[in-house]
């Protein structure tokens, strides 16, 4: 499914959000090559498996949405938001 979507939207549209444990990392470590893991807010990707990943990245996630929320209001015009795909590994 990842890579469907991967495939058929572009990284400008589409920002992919991965949780799972840290243990796991070996399985998810492919998906850094994809464009549309790059962090907005940091130069990482967004995989988050540990408490240092979590905060750096959540908290710019929140930024980003509470600066959409006054885009939004102030322009009414939604055209440049990007969707995001949080998946959640569990075991």
């Amino acid at each position: 499914m990842i890579m469907q979507l991967a495939f058929f939207h572009s990284y400008h549209d589409l920002r992919f959000v991965i949780l799972f444990d840290e243990e796991d990392y070996g399985e998810w470590e492919w998906l850094k090559w994809l464009p549309h893991l790059k962090s907005l807010h940091t130069h990482g990707r967004n995989l988050i498996y540990n408490e240092q990943t979590r905060d750096q990245l959540l908290s710019g996630i929140y930024d980003l949405l509470k600066e959409r929320e006054h885009t939004e209001k102030s322009t009414k015009n939604c055209s440049s938001l990007i969707s995001f795909l949080l998946w959640l590994q569990t075991n």
